[in-house]
């Protein structure tokens, strides 16, 4: 998965992205939830890219996806 890809899944810039995978910023919040979660899925084989297409196919980034979920 690009960072471009990952930074629309995440609702981020893909310049903050750039920053997370190279060490200069922390993730936090719900933001560091999901990013750490794909880090994980991807560790353990999970496509991505089939991830990044479900969340488009509903018009979701997959972050409004979790914040649906924690605020309801």
């Amino acid at each position: 998965m690009s960072q471009r890809e990952l930074a629309d899944l995440l609702g981020l810039d893909r310049c903050t992205v750039s920053r997370l995978e190279a060490g200069r910023r922390e993730a936090r919040g719900l933001v560091r939830e999901v990013y750490l979660a794909l880090l994980l899925a991807s560790a353990r084989g999970v496509d991505l890219s089939a991830v990044l297409d479900r969340a488009r196919s509903r018009g979701l980034r997959l972050l409004a996806l979790f914040r649906g979920a924690y605020d309801e």
